[in-house]
């Protein structure tokens, strides 16, 4: 037995047809972007590095996947803008993460002393990467216990997060040098410290000395999960929860990786 419309039922298909068929289309574009790698991925290395090794390999990568962003920091902030060396006081935030666990390395690896910010969970990792002091950046007190700390205020501040800006700035003496990878239009007291915003540009310098401190096991990378390209989405969803240790590692070339043992 066949059924069919009424005429009024037809006339409601065919308004409907095309609005059923757009809906089609965009299930399908959604679908092929399940597919599609898109994103940010913001790399910290040496200036050399960035320049020698990893501009060359995301070169290649790009043209196969336009719709993941690359940015690569280096570690200017520590020494072309705070000018760290022995004997400095530094006050490190988020310190446990991704940029922030490699500069509490590098400024001991310089000579500092390191005052960082932390969760409660990743105090001991802090201390072990070389923090002398690390406070709980979930307190609303914590840049009084910073002040306390320094004795009236950090005067060299690197900002890694931007949760922690207005905290780094409270944290800071009057005249306090802060520098910062996060982009912000307006940053915290800016009538009474000074802000440095860096992005990180390649130069060709660094390598050399950073090279010394991997070989010797000052400075090492803590890779805190790694994914594999088909679960990128898994990786973004992590990040997105925060409080993550170290870095996430994509692996874009299974053979590859397989052959470095990573």
């Amino acid at each position: 037995m066949g059924v069919a419309p009424t005429e009024a039922g037809e006339r409601l298909m065919q308004t409907l047809h095309p609005a059923f068929d757009d809906i089609d289309a965009r299930l399908a574009a959604i679908s092929e972007l399940r597919n599609k790698p898109a994103g940010t991925i913001r790399v910290t290395a040496g200036e050399n590095a960035a320049e020698t090794i990893l501009w060359p390999a995301v070169a290649r990568l790009l043209p196969d996947y336009p719709d993941i962003k690359v940015e690569i920091a280096v570690e200017q902030g520590l020494t072309d803008i705070l000018r760290v060396g022995p004997g400095d006081t530094v006050l490190i935030t988020a310190a446990a993460g991704g940029l922030g666990h490699l500069a509490v390395q590098i400024a001991r690896a310089l000579g500092a002393e390191v005052i960082a910010t932390a969760s409660p969970q990743h105090h001991d990792f802090v201390h072990k990467l070389g923090a002398a002091v690390v406070v709980d950046h979930n307190q609303p007190d914590w840049p009084d216990q910073v002040r306390t700390e320094t004795g009236g205020g950090a005067t060299r501040v690197l900002a890694c997060a931007a949760p922690t800006l207005a905290g780094a700035a409270r944290a800071a003496k009057d005249g306090a040098i802060i520098a910062t990878p996060v982009h912000a239009d307006e940053y915290p007291d800016g009538d009474r410290v000074r802000w440095e915003q860096y992005n990180g540009q390649a130069r060709g310098t660094r390598l050399i000395r950073m090279a010394p401190w991997f070989d010797d096991g000052s400075l090492s990378v803590h890779i805190a999960h790694r994914y594999y390209l088909t679960d990128a989405a898994a990786a973004h969803r992590e990040l997105d929860k925060g409080h993550t240790r170290g870095k996430l590692l994509l692996i874009v070339d299974e053979d590859l990786a397989a052959q470095e043992g990573v």
